[in-house]
This record gives C-alpha cells, structure tokens and sequence, in this order.
C-alpha cells in the first residue's frame, strides 16, 4: 500500500543524463524529498510555467544540449512566478570559475558529480 507523505519536500532534476536522474531520486528519496527529472533547460522552464505547486529544490546540470544550465537558471529566477526557488548547480565541472559562474547567475549551491550522501545533506541543510 502506498502512503501518501502531506508534507514531503519536492524537488526538479535537470539533466539530459537518465542515470544521473535516477542517481539523484533516489539520494533525495533518502532524505524524504520526492524528485520529478526533465532532461533539458527547455523542458524545466516550460514544466514550472505550467505547474501548479512548485518544487522546493531544483537540481540543474550545466552541460546540457539547447541552453545551458546557466542559462537555465537566469531564465527560471529571472521570472516572477519561479524567482524564489533555490537552485543548486551540480556537474562534473569543478573548477574555481565553474563555482563562480554559478553563483553570478543565481544558484545558492554547487554539488559536483560525483557525490556522496553526506555533500548533499550538507547541501540542502544550508538553504
């Protein structure tokens, strides 16, 4: 029987890569946040136009094909109705600059890829 949780933390994956959605749901499912995965910038902005209820986390990939994560996220916070999501960044890239990016665009985190349970419970828990 399946127990619907009232007050479960939602989260939006952004990636082109299955895998790494599926890696992601099920970390965030060890902490009690249920995942919804697209798999490109166009796909998340056009899925939270249309949404009803906002998740609380978005997971945005950079390397993505069509627009980039970057951009991605300058269009989602640049809008009224999606403004005040917290996006965290997380990518291979690992780079002084990558992190800096990503700041100056709007994200109030950055996880690399690959990552361990405790960086992203450390993560969430400084939003």
């Amino acid at each position: 029987m399946d127990v619907l949780v009232l007050n479960m933390k939602q989260a939006l994956i952004v990636d082109d890569a299955p895998t790494a959605v599926e890696i992601l749901k099920r970390s965030l499912h060890g902490l009690d946040i249920q995942a919804h995965g697209v798999n490109s910038g166009e796909d998340a902005l056009l899925y939270l136009a249309k949404a009803d209820q906002l998740p609380d986390y978005v997971f945005m990939d950079v390397m993505m094909p069509g627009i980039d994560g970057y951009e991605t996220t300058e269009q989602l916070l640049g809008k009224e109705k999606t403004s005040h999501l917290p996006v965290i960044i997380y990518t291979t890239l690992r780079r002084e600059e990558d992190k800096v990016k990503a700041t100056s665009v709007g994200a109030v985190g950055f996880l690399s890829k690959p990552f361990a349970q405790p960086a992203l419970k450390a993560c969430l828990q400084s939003l």
